[in-house]
């Protein structure tokens, strides 16, 4: 029975997950994701003595993978070192769903893609603003993930822009020789939606 255990964690004992569990991140993290990848590969190929339950193994992997990004621990790592996270995470999830297609069980499996008709037309300095007023603003929990707002957010507006970016847009106005308003987009925003409001008072005084 405590064989049958350790084999379904075979996975989520690696060392990989050990790091990500205690937040542990560092330059051999992209190394160890990519080992990552190929047991998985070496798990669910045919002749595997694993493969039988190699949709356990995943479902597992993928729970704990899930937990992980949940708990924001991507805001605390540098563009590459997500994107190695991600590009695992989206291994995993994928074979589990061929695995799953195979075998009639349909987990959940991540989140739904974002799929939006909107653009963003203002400069991207300007989105960059906005989301960090969001942040800030306490309008999502603290635990989230900055990163994961703005990774969200930029594809909802169909906007290409980086995490690294908007951390620098957003550093150049913390900085002392900075010589921009901090506030002057959330200024407009601000303007625009008090005439907007006296537009609407107006029309209704006239009507009256």
């Amino acid at each position: 029975m405590e064989t049958r255990r350790l084999d379904l964690f075979h996975l989520t004992n690696l060392e990989v997950f050990k790091n990500l569990r205690q937040g542990l991140f560092s330059a051999e993290l992209p190394a160890q994701l990519t080992d990552l990848i190929i047991t998985i590969h070496e798990v669910t190929a045919t002749g595997s003595p694993m493969h039988n339950y190699a949709l356990e193994l995943l479902t597992i992997a993928d729970i704990q993978l899930s937990e992980i990004k949940s708990r924001m621990m991507l805001n605390q790592v540098n563009e590459a070192l997500a994107s190695a996270f991600n590009t695992a995470h989206s291994y995993v999830s994928r074979k589990l769903q061929s695995l799953s297609a195979m075998t009639g069980f349909t987990p959940e499996t991540g989140v739904p893609d974002i799929k939006s008709t909107l653009r963003w037309r203002k400069p991207k300095s300007h989105f960059a603003h906005l989301c960090h007023a969001i942040k800030v603003g306490g309008c999502i929990m603290d635990d989230d993930s900055f990163s994961e707002l703005v990774r969200n957010m930029a594809a909802a507006l169909n906007l290409d822009v980086t995490v690294h970016y908007v951390n620098n847009i957003i550093s150049s106005l913390k900085s002392k020789d900075s010589s921009k308003s901090v506030t002057e987009f959330l200024d407009g925003l601000k303007k625009g939606v008090e005439e907007d409001v006296q537009r609407r008072l107006d029309n209704e005084d006239d009507r009256a």
